[in-house]
């Protein structure tokens, strides 16, 4: 059973890891996002240590900056479990559900707010001239019933105005919702990612204390013409964002 921690904060400074527990920290890390589970947790120190092939107290200690990083729980009598599940991500998915594993089943999404707003210089510099105006809109973002994300869009109410009186699209993911309405398909989503400290509003949002670290997305949704169909803005949590991807070597 994974708990998702309300109380975070930014981990304090300790000791620095050596170069043996710093490398079975990474190792412990990456089989938890590669088995998507905390079986790598089950066993005792002494098991983990004999399989890892390094000492006792590196192991030890490299749980230990786990925990204090929020990563981990440790509790005396109980053992050591995972504080958030990371979802991971692949760079070339579109959207969020096609991108992890039975992700339509996993995600819920929640709308915070919903406005119509008038059109100013900085939106019109991305989405040329619309003089209907915008929609702004606010939803919450849950992995797993856990707060995830907090995301705003900005859509011109042009071709976005069936959105405000419906909820027929809320719960699906903004790739599929421009798909569906706008006046030529998207093919391609350009990101740019950020880590940044969460503000007193995101972090009421996603269940953390003011100040600790979140990932900022931005987004841009363009059509085959280089049209911009949506902006977007995210907060998500980073003890839950793995961002996965793939090069090809020549």
């Amino acid at each position: 059973m994974i708990a998702v921690a309300s109380d975070h904060h930014p981990a304090a400074k300790g000791r620095s890891l050596s170069a043996e527990s710093h490398h079975v920290r990474d190792l412990i890390w990456s089989r938890v996002l590669t088995d998507g589970d905390a079986d790598v947790l089950g066993g005792t120190e002494e098991s983990l240590a004999k399989d890892l092939g390094v000492s006792r107290n590196a192991v030890r200690r490299a749980l230990a900056s786990l925990a204090n990083d929020g990563v981990l729980a440790r509790r005396r009598g109980v053992g050591t479990s995972i504080v958030a599940e990371p979802v991971t991500r692949e760079a070339a998915h579109m959207g969020m559900s096609d991108a992890i594993g039975d992700g339509p089943r996993r995600i819920r999404r929640v709308t915070a707010s919903k406005e119509k707003i008038a059109a100013n210089s900085l939106l019109q510099a991305q989405f040329g001239d619309q003089p209907a105006g915008f929609l702004r809109w606010e939803r919450v973002t849950f992995v797993d019933d856990a707060p995830y994300s907090a995301w705003t869009s900005y859509l011109p109410l042009a071709w976005a105005e069936p959105l405000c009186a419906s909820d027929e699209f809320d719960a699906l993911d903004m790739f599929k919702i421009v798909a569906r309405l706008a006046p030529q398909p998207p093919v391609e989503v350009h990101r740019r990612i950020q880590a940044v400290p969460s503000d007193e509003r995101t972090a009421l949002q996603l269940g953390i204390t003011p100040g600790w670290p979140v990932i900022r997305v931005e987004r841009r949704i363009g059509d085959a013409a280089g049209t911009c169909c949506e902006i977007g803005f995210a907060e998500c949590r980073s003890d839950r964002f793995v961002l996965s991807y793939a090069s090809r070597c020549y």
